[in-house]
């Protein structure tokens, strides 16, 4: 099932020409089985990525943390490009900056699923995320732009993503993940 929902996910992103992601960064869709159960994965796309100035645009589909058994479908805005050597290294470091340190804000919206879904099985996760790649444009997502027409900003996705970060036991960010034999340490002159 996940490399059927990243096949479709993947048409709709060619399909519409406002989905551009430029020469250094990869137009595709990547996802990782988060245990046996079919329906706990989890599905990352860049939409779309230019210059720093308009942030970076993500697909995702994943698990609620507070409604069980129920899947989110959502384009995410952030600051922050994310970038990793596997699947699964990628996708933690999505939520590592995106849920952990925050980086993320809410998109403008003019219809409900335009940018945010809850859905109960990873088949219907899937569509509402094609349905709004296929709708994507950055003129009608980005909240600095002129012609947005009747918009607000779906703050939904607060619920799902959080507003208050994950911090160590003592009040600071973890360091993000890293490949397995790379591991990023404090500097113990910097904890004095």
């Amino acid at each position: 099932m996940l490399k059927q929902s990243i096949e479709l996910i993947e048409k709709a992103l060619r399909e519409n020409r406002k989905c551009s992601t430029g020469l250094a960064v990869q137009q595709k869709v990547y996802g990782v089985q988060r245990s046996d159960d079919v329906h706990n994965a989890e599905i990352l796309a860049c939409i779309y990525a230019d210059d720093p100035i308009f942030g970076y645009w993500y697909g995702h589909i994943f698990r609620h943390p507070k409604k069980e058994h129920t899947l989110v479908s959502a384009v995410t805005w952030s600051t922050k490009l994310v970038n990793a050597q596997s699947s699964r290294l990628l996708v933690d470091r999505f939520r590592y900056w995106v849920i952990d340190r925050l980086e993320y804000e809410p998109c403008l919206s003019q219809h409900d699923g335009d940018v945010y879904a809850e859905t109960n099985n990873f088949s219907e996760a899937t569509q509402a995320l094609c349905r709004m790649v296929e709708k994507f444009a950055l003129e009608l997502r980005h909240p600095q732009s002129d012609d947005k027409g009747e918009h607000h900003a779906d703050l939904r996705i607060l619920s799902a993503y959080g507003l208050e970060g994950r911090f160590d036991e003592h009040g600071a960010w973890n360091p993000p993940p890293m490949p397995n034999p790379l591991i990023l340490v404090k500097n113990p002159r910097e904890s004095s």
